[in-house]
């Protein structure tokens, strides 16, 4: 009996670090995009898993895992916000659509697409065509196409 639950423990541990692994990877790369410092936010990172996870088993005998909320990185990626020209209605609407669009449709990528698309159809709007790259009609045509199917 002692020797199934083990294997039932250690084959539980391995499947929930492997199931979790990607935040050590994810949470740096989205912290260093605010401007934090890449290996710091990675060293950190392994230490609040470490030790968050070894107390809830020492302490709580608790198996669970403890790692860092994804729904933090919504605070430090808010900050740039603060930068954004709100006076360039070019830059400000599409930057707003983006901003509003992804909490209502519970998609960050469909935010993006309609502030990309915004923004190119403000551009031309105000003739300056010039100013969109051809990679970014194309971008544009095949988000369409994505949104339609």
């Amino acid at each position: 009996m002692k020797e199934n639950f083990t294997k039932t423990e250690m084959l539980a541990g391995i499947s929930s670090f492997l199931a979790t692994i990607y935040i050590v990877v994810v949470n740096p790369a989205i912290l260093s995009i605010t401007g934090m410092p890449f290996n710091a936010a990675l060293t950190s990172t392994i230490l609040v898993c470490f030790f968050g996870s070894l107390m809830m088993g020492i302490y709580a005998k608790n198996p669970i895992i403890v790692a860092s909320g994804m729904g933090m990185k919504a605070f430090f990626m808010l900050t740039p916000i603060k930068k954004i020209d709100w006076t360039d209605k070019a830059i400000g609407i599409p930057c707003f659509l983006a901003m509003v669009l992804i909490p209502f449709t519970f998609s960050i990528t469909q935010g993006i697409i309609f502030g990309l698309l915004s923004w190119t159809i403000l551009k031309i709007l105000l003739g300056k065509i010039k100013e969109v790259s051809p990679a970014l009609f194309i971008i544009n045509i095949l988000s369409i196409i994505a949104l339609c199917i």
